[in-house]
């Protein structure tokens, strides 16, 4: 098992691909005629082109013109991991913006917050586990916790977020209480209700004891 590995929760460790994953490089090939997947023809989906007009601060229209092609692939049923031009250039901004240290990272798709949040607990938590957030956080989270049978814990803010020192010292608290802080959720950038954004200096503090955190388990 990686490192990585190790944090996933006991659910995700034991799933597995599913057949139709096996299936997609036959499916992809327009000579096969296959029955397995339920996959409409093109010819029946209801929109043949698209064309969308983008808010613009100047006068010049900016408009975006899907072709029938591209936007059949959209409507088509494809990989579980997401619609894969969509895929590759969330992971192609995250890798310029965000430049992970881990270079075999990868971005994940979802259909909102809520969704996102689901997914990363499933992903991670176990009955018991520990979620530290902020002193006010969003109730989905707390919501997910309790699905997966999590508990959260808060972590003092002051006017410009969550306190590193703070979670340094709520995580020291809890391993030596022998509990599994296991993940760590906050707001970065426009936290809502207290409208606070860590600064570039507190983010890599909040990351340094994550990291710490890592180290510990």
């Amino acid at each position: 098992m990686t490192p990585a590995a190790a944090w996933l929760s006991k659910v995700a460790q034991q799933q597995t691909h599913g057949p139709f994953k096996r299936l997609l490089p036959y499916l992809r090939n327009p000579q096969t005629v296959s029955l397995a997947s339920g996959m409409p023809a093109p010819s029946v989906f209801p929109f043949k082109a698209m064309s969308l007009e983008l808010v613009s601060d100047g006068d010049d229209k900016v408009t975006v013109d899907i072709q029938p092609s591209e936007l059949s692939a959209a409507l088509q049923y494809g990989a579980t991991s997401g619609f894969p031009p969509l895929l590759s250039w969330v992971q192609q901004h995250v890798a310029k913006a965000h430049a992970p240290p881990n270079q075999a990272s990868q971005a994940a798709l979802s259909v909102g917050s809520t969704d996102a949040l689901y997914k990363a607990g499933m992903a991670v938590l176990d009955p018991d586990d520990v979620v530290l957030t902020e002193e006010y956080s969003w109730v989905t989270l707390f919501a997910v916790a309790r699905d997966r049978g999590a508990v959260c814990e808060s972590v003092l803010n002051d006017d410009d977020g969550m306190i590193p020192e703070k979670l340094e010292e709520a995580c020291q608290r809890l391993v030596a209480q022998g509990k599994r802080p296991k993940m760590v959720y906050l707001v970065p950038i426009g936290h809502n209700p207290t409208g606070t954004s860590l600064s570039l200096a507190r983010k890599k503090q909040v990351r340094l004891f994550s990291c710490l955190l890592c180290a510990v388990r």
